[in-house]
């Protein structure tokens, strides 16, 4: 049962369920006793794994109080309540401090939590045997010698300690483990969601830049478009130029020289011709001007040939 999801939004109510269940678990965990051999009367149990392990899960000192209380009313010696109680409270304060110092560790390794919670719980049953003994002597008037009742009650225990050290331990170690997994996990969906961020910029830059270049190869469509009107036109004006500019020169090679050519062989019957009375200087003059006007058409029809043959090119 997830109790963090079942209470998230009442965490008085996910502290108080834990409490209930290692004080529980504490009681129920009373029940199963290690008889040792060759100590007839002497027993002990397995309460201490459920109070070690709340550590993990309970977010205030107090709620460890509270489940020391379930697991003390649990117990049915008469007169060893305020012992018991007394010594699992001087114990779980170093437990509890302990365990925070464990836990503030990013350094320690699956193996050094698993050493370093070993030898917490070995000093956590260093204070619960002597504080328990000093109780008993106070409050229940017993005189029993204090170095003998620790000998005897660790060596009752000794199972017990190995028995909650490595239950415990393992414990640590596998919480420990699901912390990373979920930490390693939380790191994977962050730089999933920054990789996925990243490729969507990407793809939406992408986009853009496709966008862009569409655009602009519709605007050098159109361009060419335009162009290819442009030449189109300007090609269409070059031909209707040289088709005029051709039929000046045919003009001008026909029409123009045709009637100077009479002209020149007109001369020419006047100069034979002399019967006429012709005045041989207006004669002369004729004869000039009619072959400067032909040297200039000459000259007209080379500058129309030369222009033709440009516009072909």
């Amino acid at each position: 049962m997830d109790f963090k999801k079942l209470f998230g939004a009442h965490p008085w109510l996910q502290e108080l369920a834990f409490v209930c269940l290692f004080g529980l678990l504490s009681a129920l965990m009373g029940m199963v006793e290690f008889q040792m051999p060759g100590f007839s009367g002497n027993a002990t149990d397995l309460r201490e794994i459920p109070i070690l392990i709340s550590v993990v899960y309970l977010r205030h000192f107090i709620s460890i109080i509270g489940v020391i209380l379930f697991s003390v009313l649990s117990m049915h010696e008469e007169g060893a309540f305020i012992s018991y109680f007394l010594m699992h409270f001087a114990a779980a304060i170093f437990l509890w401090f302990a365990y925070q110092k464990i836990k503030s560790n990013h350094n320690f390794n699956n193996f050094k939590v698993g050493v370093s919670w070993s030898s917490i719980t070995l000093v956590y049953y260093a204070i619960i045997i002597p504080v328990y003994i000093i109780s008993e002597n106070i409050f229940q008037n017993n005189s029993l010698p204090f170095y003998a009742s620790v000998v005897s009650m660790t060596t009752t225990a000794k199972f017990e300690i190995i028995t909650t050290g490595l239950v415990t331990s393992l414990y640590i170690i596998q919480n420990n483990i699901r912390k990373q997994l979920r930490e390693h996990k939380i790191n994977l969906e962050r730089i999933v969601k920054e990789r996925t961020m990243a490729l969507t910029d990407s793809n939406q830059q992408l986009l853009t830049l496709n966008e862009e270049l569409t655009s602009s190869t519709e605007e050098v469509r159109a361009l060419n478009e335009n162009l290819e009107k442009i030449v189109h036109s300007r090609t269409e004006k070059i031909n209707t130029q040289l088709k005029q500019l051709e039929k000046y020169a045919h003009m001008n090679s026909h029409e123009v020289r045709g009637p100077l050519a009479r002209v020149l062989g007109l001369v020419g019957l006047i100069k034979i011709d002399k019967q006429n009375g012709a005045d041989p200087a207006i004669i002369d003059k004729l004869e000039v001007a009619a072959e400067e006007l032909d040297e200039v058409v000459k000259k007209m029809n080379l500058l129309l040939e030369i222009e033709v043959d440009r516009k072909n090119i």
